[in-house]
């Protein structure tokens, strides 16, 4: 079971998990479910699980975060399951383990915090996991840039690895994380979005012992450098 009081971390290496706000309600064990990393995520976890009621299941899959974000994720429903940060690559297969304890077998979505799912997503989310062989999607994403929806300079349709087959990938790289796939992979043509570019990147504490370099941090955005890089020249 997750730490009772806030910033209490179990040992190196151990995950754990909860239930639904009554504790009675297990996971589902195929469908689609939407898992949405965290770390002190208070501000924005409510209305990115709002966003996302169109998933058979929410889960939030926490750092051990020291604000209300476990409460308050479990409160508007969410299964919540914790892990100890080590790296992007570990946080996200540790996230795909605990779907794996939980016998879970179907889809899953990997969220960001700051990020919102829309109906039309969902819409076609399900019309392709139906009806299509691919084994993992990725999902065209808008950016707020300071509250502005920002299409120029490669920052649309920034394309996000997000939607996988369980158990038909696993994460590697420690820094600028991929996803390795085993099958196709298809482009969904309805994206989700960003609330902002400008902030700490969700699920990372801040004593991991990961680069926090611009450069870095806009890559966990999903900002492809190389368009930084041309547009910089003169």
């Amino acid at each position: 079971m997750p730490p009772s009081s806030p910033g209490q971390s179990p040992p190196a290496g151990e995950n754990t998990s909860s239930s639904s706000p009554d504790g009675d309600v297990d996971i589902l064990k195929s469908g689609l479910a939407a898992v949405i990393l965290t770390f002190n995520e208070a501000d924005h976890v409510v209305e990115c699980i709002d966003s996302l009621r169109w998933a058979d299941q929410i889960v939030v899959f926490d750092s051990y975060s020291d604000d209300a974000t476990v409460d308050l994720a479990r409160q508007a429903g969410a299964m919540i399951g914790q892990a100890r940060f080590q790296n992007y690559a570990s946080q996200r297969n540790a996230a795909l383990d605990y779907l794996a304890g939980q016998e879970f077998g179907g889809w899953v979505l990997f969220v960001d915090a700051d990020e919102r799912g829309t109906v039309q997503l969902g819409a076609e989310i399900r019309q392709v996991i139906a009806a299509h062989p691919e084994a993992g999607w990725f999902v065209p994403r808008h950016n707020y840039i300071f509250g502005k929806l920002t299409t120029g300079a490669g920052w649309y349709p920034d394309y996000q690895l997000r939607l996988l087959k369980h158990g038909k990938a696993r994460y590697e790289r420690p820094v600028h994380e991929v996803a390795v796939v085993d099958g196709a992979i298809g482009y969904l043509k309805n994206p989700s979005f960003t609330t902002t570019t400008t902030r700490r990147n969700s699920s990372t504490p801040s004593n991991a012992n990961i680069p926090t370099t611009t450069p870095a941090s806009l890559r966990r955005k999903g900002c492809d450098l190389r368009h930084i890089r041309l547009s910089a020249r003169p």
